[in-house]
């Protein structure tokens, strides 16, 4: 139980740290569950998740409030996202090739600058 509150604690270091470029590297695999708990801890701070670098690929993201989480270079490659929040993010240069189900995700005001959807 130690070691999961550990790795809890350094992914919530991670991924509420804004403008750390090289965190790509100290990404984690990820899973919904851990993505949902990032955003939980972050917000208990008054923060938004930062989820920049982080594979995401294939995930099931749907429904979640991702309002004004940095996801620069994130890679959201055949993910889910129908009825997700991204008002507000940041998805500058993300990687989104074969991502489906778009239907009711909310993008206003969302940074797409160099997004890659194919």
């Amino acid at each position: 139980m130690k070691e999961n509150e550990s790795m809890l604690r350094k992914l919530i270091q991670i991924f509420t740290h804004q403008g750390n470029s090289e965190i790509a590297d100290e990404v984690p695999s990820m899973t919904r569950e851990k993505v949902i708990t990032l955003i939980q801890e972050a917000r208990k701070v008054g923060k938004v998740v930062n989820l920049e670098g982080a594979h995401l690929e294939n995930m099931d993201l749907s429904g979640l409030d991702l309002r004004g989480a940095c996801l620069v270079r994130a890679d959201l490659s055949q993910a889910k996202l129908t009825d997700t929040d991204l008002a507000g993010a940041d998805l500058r240069y993300v990687r989104a090739e074969g991502t489906a189900f778009w239907k009711n995700t909310r993008l206003t005001g969302a940074r797409i600058y160099g997004m890659e959807i194919d």
